[in-house]
C-alpha cells in the first residue's frame, strides 16, 4: 500500500491496513499494531528502498538508490565535451501585454552550454528566450565552442532532447566528431555538465547576483530560493533583458577565469581557463573543418538530405522566416559566372 501512486501517509496507511486485516487470514498478526511501528518498519533502509520504487517516479528512485559508477576525469582537455541547456537562475523584468494592458513580470532566459569534462571550462554557450532548447541554440553553442577551443573533441555527450537527437544535429556532429553519445534517459548524474550547472549556481550566481532566482517550486529546501517578499519589494532593481544577457555572459567568463572549484587530483583549486592550457590530443580545427562546422546538411522528415536549387541568386533557402542567398565567388572576389551558368538549376 505504501508503494501506491497516491502516496498514503503513515496514519492513513495504518487505517487501511487494519481494514484489510479485518477480513484477511493474517489479520490476527497485526492486531494492536501502531502507526509508529509501521513508520519504524518502513524507515528501515532495506525496506524503504523497495517501497519507494513504486511510490516515487523511477528517476527519483534512481537518484536516491541506484548504484553510481564513478568515472575517471578525462586526462586531457577536449577528450570529452558535455552539452546541456536549462533555464538560467537569474530573474529579469519584462513588459508583457495582458488583456490590452502592459504589466511587468519576472522572467528567466534559457541557456545552452558546452563544457569540457577534463577542465570544467565552459567553452561555448547561447542564450534564448524560449523555455527549452531548439536546434539553432544547440548548433550555435557547439559552433562557438569549436571556434573558442580551436579544435574538435574526441567525444561529445548530450541528453535525449529532440533538438539533440534530430537528424540534422546527429549528422552534423558525426561528420566531425568520432563519438557522439547520448546520456541515459532520466539519469542526470551521468552528465558532467549537470555538476557544472550546480557549482556555477552555488559559487557565482547565488553569492553575487541579487536577482538569483534559485530553483523552481520543486526544490527541496526553501534556502534554494530567494525571499519572494524581497523580490516583490525590490522588483525595480531587477535587470532588464539586455542587462540580464550581459550578466549571464559575465558569469560564464567569471567561472572560466577564477579558481572556484578544486577538482579531484588537483593540489589546489585552478581556474578552468588555466586547465585548458594543458596539452591535448584533439584534432586542431583546420580550414576544411571550419567549413564543415559552418555548413550543415538539413534532412526532411524521411531522414533524406534536403537539397537546394542553385538559382541566379545562388543557393537560396529560408531559415527563421528569413531568406538567405549564398553565391560562389572567384579568388579575385568576383562572382563566378562560369560556375553559376553551369550549375544554375541543379540541386545541391
Amino acid at each position: 500500500m505504501y508503494r501506491q501512486h497516491n502516496r498514503l501517509c503513515y496514519t492513513h496507511l495504518h487505517t487501511e491496513l487494519l481494514k484489510l486485516a479485518a477480513t484477511a487470514p493474517w489479520g490476527q498478526q497485526v492486531q494492536g499494531i501502531t502507526v509508529q511501528t509501521i513508520t519504524n518498519y518502513i524507515s528501515r533502509p532495506e525496506v524503504r528502498s523497495l517501497c519507494l520504487f513504486g511510490r516515487y517516479d523511477r528517476a527519483v528512485w534512481r537518484s536516491l538508490y541506484d548504484q553510481t559508477i564513478k568515472r575517471q576525469r578525462p586526462t586531457h582537455p577536449h577528450d570529452f565535451w558535455s552539452i546541456d541547456g536549462t533555464m538560467f537562475e537569474l530573474y529579469y523584468m519584462a513588459t508583457v501585454t495582458v488583456n490590452g494592458k502592459e504589466t511587468k513580470v519576472r522572467k528567466r532566459l534559457y541557456t545552452y552550454i558546452v563544457v569540457d569534462a577534463a577542465t570544467w571550462a565552459i567553452l561555448g554557450w547561447t542564450i534564448g528566450d524560449s523555455s527549452t532548447e531548439n536546434q539553432e541554440m544547440v548548433f550555435n553553442a557547439i559552433r562557438n565552442a569549436y571556434y573558442f577551443a580551436g579544435c574538435l573533441p574526441n567525444q561529445i555527450q548530450s541528453d535525449h532532447g529532440s533538438a539533440n537527437m534530430a537528424n540534422d544535429m546527429v549528422g552534423w556532429l558525426s561528420q566531425s566528431i568520432q563519438y557522439v553519445t547520448p546520456a541515459e534517459v532520466g539519469n542526470a548524474k551521468s552528465k558532467i555538465v549537470e555538476a557544472v550547472w550546480k557549482h556555477l549556481n552555488q559559487s557565482v550566481l547565488k553569492p553575487q547576483a541579487h536577482n538569483h532566482s534559485g530553483g523552481n517550486v520543486t526544490v527541496r529546501t526553501e534556502d534554494s530560493r530567494p525571499s519572494n517578499d524581497w523580490l516583490k519589494a525590490n522588483k525595480d532593481t531587477l535587470p532588464n533583458l539586455p542587462e540580464a544577457i550581459a550578466q549571464i555572459n559575465s558569469s560564464f567568463h567569471y567561472w572560466n577565469n577564477n579558481a572556484l572549484i578544486k577538482l579531484k587530483g588537483e593540489a589546489a583549486a585552478t581556474a578552468p581557463i588555466e586547465r585548458l592550457k594543458a596539452p591535448h590530443r584533439a584534432k586542431v580545427l583546420g580550414f576544411e573543418d571550419q567549413v564543415a562546422v559552418f555548413w550543415r546538411t538539413r534532412y526532411d522528415r524521411k531522414g533524406e538530405p534536403q537539397l537546394y536549387t542553385y538559382t541566379q541568386n545562388g543557393i537560396q533557402f529560408q531559415q527563421n522566416n528569413q531568406t538567405h542567398n549564398y553565391r560562389v565567388y572567384d579568388a579575385d572576389g568576383q562572382q563566378a559566372t562560369t560556375f553559376g551558368s553551369t550549375t544554375q538549376g541543379k540541386s545541391l
